[in-house]
């Protein structure tokens, strides 16, 4: 889009770019940085392992198939020999159908197919690829791979030289793209959600603060002068932080209709949202601009399902019945180019035309209409929400959501309460700030889907868990579980009854026929799994004490491993350890640690009440764990070898049960 309005100078637009997109520019340009998809395509394609052949079949078809595959038949036609539906379980089926010529063709089509149109043009060497189509060689791929970076590195200065042009305006976000109302107080979700379940209160006006104070610095810095305006985060706003902005020179937001006409006084959308607005709080005041939200997803998501005449007409006729205004179009992240024929290049071309031609229409940077025009009626109290439904329930509410926040809510507080190390302080509070984006939260949750959800629960868990290496501590064991489908595993079947088992090793149907059990070989996905450690977990409990069986396997049951039980009740975590080993039949017992913020562990008290023979068992009072009827609690297991965790059950989630009261059997017998 930025390089295209070279040929059209009396188009004027408006950019906002976010820093933390900006700072990885930068890193692959300057600093040469690589990840798993560069990685895989620089290796020579005769040298790859079974492994990377898979990673190639399973991710090198990641983009638009009907615009980015399909008009290239080389490309197809490797699609087509994989397999359209191929699950990854099934990729270990057609590795070797693959010879090592398809895999090379393979590493330089995902990166030839995301160059877009003008960079095809422009670069020769692209060019010749894209006539080539297949048998390309080593040489050709990195031939790719330079340009490739050479056209990122010109990125960058694009933008730069269009501004010091006078052509473009640029603006900013907060730092590392987080919803700035939930940071400033978590709970303000409940305005526009009111009655939604909501984490443990994350309040921190100051991380708010600092990530706008960091954006508009790094903007600065990269490009010589501060931005004006802000496109605040998913266009999430809310009143409170009017008066952080104007502190930090931002003198304009936009964000969505919405908004808007939640925050005035009922009037039609005709009337109230093609104008800028003063929106005040606390004696501070900032002007807002107001997206047309059909003009802006008629962009996004409707005209490249048309030809590109019929979607320019369709535009400008619907702008014409705009009597008069400011018309801000709004496309908030999303790349619709990629799902557009030729990558937009007709619809962009024509559309720039029209308007350049147009005598009533006239593109405006949104600062000089601002110059021009300044607000001239005022915002008293600023809707709470975003661009989406006009609330922020895409980042909260939803079980996984909440959980992401209370392992962020728990993690700044061991920061803010650790004795600092002055040279190492600020790249731990970097790692808050980047665990604080809106991606992470926008992928939990049932809202959205991607191939790619267990690696944005990963990096979201990796930048919490640097905050503790860069201090030197151990990672808590909050972080080590996942955070996706973090809930309540449905087992065979839950506790039916009270128990008392014999703590004595040995197998006893009757014993345990009333407790709830989990069986771990029955669980899993489509990937190929070793024996499992566990085939089985039992639990149960009387009016006093929790009782756990764990079934395992000959080679777990003769192997030197470490068993850690992990007991959530409420905020407080506990874990259960005890050893494996040969000759299990001594005596054995366990121990009980318990941790109030997740991170530091005491020990409760050890306990004899444990056996290990053909089975394990183990009984735990309830008054050691703090908890009393109806209270709920989240169990899981794992099994770790040499402090290294080599399994653990459920996989993802836990096993959820409530404390029983006196009434518990005559409640499960009603059931």
């Amino acid at each position: 889009m930025v390089s295209i309005l070279r040929d059209f100078p009396d188009v004027k637009q408006t950019f906002n770019l976010t820093p933390s997109l900006l700072k990885q520019i930068i890193d692959y340009t300057d600093k040469a940085s690589s990840d798993p998809f560069l990685d895989h395509t620089m290796k020579p394609a005769s040298e790859l392992e079974p492994q990377e052949k898979k990673f190639l079949l399973s991710n090198f078809f990641s983009s638009n198939w009907k615009t980015m595959i399909r008009p290239h038949p080389g490309y197809w036609r490797l699609l087509r020999k994989r397999g359209t539906r191929t699950i990854n379980a099934e990729l270990d089926d057609v590795i070797s159908d693959f010879s090592p010529q398809e895999y090379l063709d393979l590493q330089v089509w995902f990166n030839l197919s995301w160059f877009g149109y003008r960079a095809s043009g422009k670069k020769e060497g692209i060019a010749e690829l894209l006539k080539k189509g297949s048998i390309f060689s080593e040489e050709d791929k990195i031939c790719c791979m330079k340009i490739q970076r050479e056209t990122l590195g010109e990125v960058i200065s694009m933008y730069r030289n269009l501004q010091a042009a006078g052509q473009i305006e640029l603006t900013t976000s907060p730092f590392y793209h987080p919803i700035l109302p939930l940071l400033w107080d978590s709970e303000f979700a409940g305005r526009s959600l009111p009655g939604a379940a909501l984490p443990e209160s994350f309040h921190y006006p100051e991380d708010a603060r600092a990530q706008i104070r960091k954006a508009i610095a790094f903007h600065k810095g990269i490009f010589g002068s501060a931005p004006e305006g802000m496109w605040p985060s998913e266009g999430a706003v809310c009143p409170e932080m009017i008066p952080a902005l104007c502190d930090e020179g931002i003198r304009w937001i936009a964000t969505d209709e919405g908004i808007l006409l939640n925050s005035i006084d009922d009037r039609s959308r005709e009337d109230v949202l093609y104008k800028p607005y003063l929106a005040g709080y606390d004696g501070k005041g900032v002007s807002v601009v107001f997206r047309d939200r059909v003009l802006s997803d008629m962009i996004g998501f409707g005209y490249h399902n048309m030809p590109p005449e019929e979607a320019v007409e369709d535009f400008c006729q619907r702008l014409k019945t705009i009597q008069k205004g400011l018309v801000c179009i709004v496309l908030d992240g999303e790349n619709p180019w990629e799902s557009y024929p030729d990558s937009g290049r007709s619809f962009l071309t024509q559309l720039y035309t029209r308007l350049s031609c147009d005598k009533e229409v006239a593109c405006v940077k949104i600062g000089d209409y601002l110059n021009d025009n300044p607000p001239g009626e005022k915002i008293e109290s600023l809707y709470t929400g975003s661009w989406i439904n006009h609330n922020l329930g895409v980042w909260i509410g939803s079980p996984e959501e909440n959980m992401a926040w209370d392992c962020l809510s728990r993690t700044r507080r061991f920061l803010r309460d650790s004795k600092k190390k002055r040279d190492i302080d600020g790249l731990a509070w970097d790692e808050i700030y980047a665990a604080e984006g809106s991606d992470w939260f926008w992928w939990y949750g049932d809202d959205f889907y991607t191939d790619y959800k267990e690696e944005f629960d990963r990096l979201f868990r990796m930048h919490l868990g640097n905050v503790f290496k860069l201090l030197g501590r151990k990672i808590p064991e909050y972080l080590k579980n996942p955070v996706i489908n973090l809930g309540a595993v449905r087992p065979i079947r839950g506790p039916v009854g009270l128990i008392s088992p014999q703590i004595d090793g040995v197998s006893d149907f009757f014993e345990w026929r009333a407790a709830g059990l989990y069986q771990a070989r029955k669980a899993g996905g489509a990937m190929y799994k070793k024996e499992s450690s566990i085939t089985a977990i039992y639990y149960g409990f009387d009016m006093c004490n929790l009782y756990i069986r764990l079934d395992l396997c000959r080679e777990t049951a003769n192997g030197h491993v470490m068993i850690r039980l992990h007991i959530m009740a409420g905020m407080n975590d506990y874990n259960i350890l005890f050893p494996l080993g040969i000759g299990n039949e001594t005596e054995s017992r366990f121990s009980l640690y318990r941790s109030m913020d997740g991170v530091s562990y005491e020990m409760v008290k050890e306990y004899d009440t444990i056996a290990i023979k053909d089975i394990v068992e183990l009984a735990v009072p309830f008054k050691d764990i703090g908890v009393s009827c109806n209270d709920r609690l989240n169990l899981s297991c794992r099994v770790e070898r040499k402090k290294r965790e080599i399994d653990r059950y459920p996989a993802n989630g836990h096993l959820s049960f409530t404390v029983p009261d006196k009434d518990f059997e005559k409640k499960v017998w009603s059931v």
